[in-house]
């Protein structure tokens, strides 16, 4: 699958949680995640990530 292309379109409707999810859960990339959760102040976001 092309994560990156879901990742994109989440990003362009703002979705920012499931782009944390797909971050978190199919590319282990936990840097980048913490990231997205900084900038975008997503709790939903930041409860994954401290998973």
């Amino acid at each position: 699958m092309h994560f990156s292309h879901g990742i994109l379109a989440y990003k362009n409707a703002r979705d920012y949680d499931n782009v944390v999810r797909i971050l978190l859960d199919y590319l282990d990339m936990p840097e980048e995640a913490v990231r997205v959760v900084k900038e975008s102040r997503s709790v939903e976001g930041a409860k994954l990530v401290a998973k």
